[in-house]
């Protein structure tokens, strides 16, 4: 039997941000693969949160939220465009740090924040008891417009814009 307890993971909190098409989503998906993060495809999420049937952890958040505010992310969802200033951060704080999490932070955000109003928000969300000093980080990444286009083409997701 092994007597040494398993290390406890440092606390981590990495943001990737870039423009549509960059890779966010594909780095995001192989680096917390080869550093146990949870990955949290921010787009990907918000278009769960304001469906018919939202599941996993936008499910929970969802009953958190009031219904004109879910109303009003699912109109900005359903038009391809940049979700509010408000709920955006409220929404990443909550899945950033759920009440059951304690300390044992260690999370990956793609495509957030998009703008240092939804930041300064997201700080004063997280409060100081969140912040993670010297462990969180910012990935931020580059696309050549006309390629970041045609990978916007070949995605063809309805309602996006470019």
């Amino acid at each position: 039997m092994n007597s040494n307890p398993k290390p406890t993971p440092t606390p981590l909190l990495i943001f990737i941000l870039g423009p549509h098409c960059a890779g966010k989503t594909t780095l995001g998906t192989h680096l917390s693969t080869l550093y146990t993060l949870t990955h949290i495809a921010l787009g990907r999420e918000l278009r769960n949160l304001v469906s018919a049937q939202p599941s996993g952890p936008a499910a929970r958040i969802a009953s958190k939220l009031a219904p004109a505010v879910l109303l009003e992310l699912r109109e900005y969802v359903g038009a391809g465009t940049l979700a509010p200033s408000s709920p955006t951060p409220m929404y990443v704080k909550e899945r950033v740090f759920p009440e059951d999490v304690g300390g044992d932070v260690r999370v990956l955000v793609d495509g957030f924040p998009r703008g240092v109003d939804r930041w300064t928000r997201f700080r004063e969300c997280i409060g100081e008891e969140g912040w993670l000093p010297g462990r969180m980080w910012v990935v931020v990444m580059g696309v050549d417009r006309e390629v970041g286009y045609q990978r916007f083409l070949e995605r063809g997701r309805e309602g996006d814009v470019f």
